[in-house]
């Protein structure tokens, strides 16, 4: 009897836990976005990706986005994800202080003629360990390029002499140097700083894609266009190294699959 009682109850311990392991809460992932909850970046890249996700790993990993900038600026969101304050997030290159020279290929000015190829371009270089290891701080989910940047300003510009002396902010090095070429004064700032950086008339103009321009109501303190590809500004979506390792692999599986290249 005391036999019987013993394999009962181990019978019941074991059916108890299996039913605690198959009610186990999914793995959580934290999402920082610094872009506006209703900008192009979080509506048509961001969020899509994450209902996929979530759909697809039910009961295995549960994205959370966390949109605009209470949780990570674009100044921070790069320190934010590495410090492991949040496990993912999306940053622009340009503003993040991260060092990836062979990236910034996106940048040179004329270039880009269709940002969905060279989004899938730049994927395909960092995939084939073209980008060496530009990216060995993070684990990448995914890379690609916004449209090319043109110049908006709230005086006429017809001509380069018309751009000499102009304060133009801009969100890269590079593309600093290139204002700063034309003749025109670079000032440095994050997306979300262009808008009241031109309004307070601490500028005259901004450089940044037509797809950004509505984003940060850009249209509400520039007047003009020169439409011209200043070079694209290259973005990623990544994760904490850590954060990556911590997942199970069923989770892994699910990232991987909607992630990399069909993201780009």
């Amino acid at each position: 009897m005391n036999t019987r009682i013993t394999l009962a109850i181990a019978a019941s311990a074991a059916f108890a836990l299996n039913a605690s392991i198959a009610k186990a809460d999914p793995a959580q992932l934290r999402f920082a976005s610094p872009a506006p909850s209703m900008s192009p970046v979080t509506v048509g890249g961001i969020q899509p990706w994450a209902k996929e996700v979530n759909e697809a790993g039910a009961g295995v990993i549960a994205v959370q986005v966390y949109a605009g900038p209470s949780v990570a600026s674009f100044n921070n969101v790069y320190d934010r994800v590495t410090n492991a304050v949040v496990d993912a997030g999306f940053a622009t290159l340009g503003g993040i202080g991260m060092k990836v020279p062979k990236t910034t290929v996106v940048s040179l000015p004329f270039e880009e003629k269709d940002a969905f190829n060279e989004s899938v371009a730049l994927w395909r270089i960092y995939h084939a360990g073209v980008l060496g290891d530009e990216y060995k701080s993070v684990h990448v989910l995914t890379l690609w390029t916004f449209p090319g940047g043109a110049i908006h300003t709230n005086k006429p510009v017809h001509s380069l002499a018309d751009l000499k002396g102009l304060k133009i902010v801009t969100g890269s090095r590079i593309t600093g140097d290139m204002i700063e070429l034309l003749s025109a004064v670079p000032i440095a700032a994050q997306p979300t700083d262009y808008y009241p950086t031109v309004q307070r008339g601490l500028a005259d103009g901004v450089v940044i894609g037509w797809a950004q321009v509505t984003t940060f109501k850009l249209q509400e303190v520039t007047k003009y266009d020169v439409d011209v590809s200043l070079g694209s500004t290259p973005a990623m979506t990544f994760m904490n190294n850590d954060s990556w390792a911590k997942l199970p692999d069923k989770a892994k599986a699910i990232i991987d699959k909607y992630s990399g290249e069909p993201w780009s």
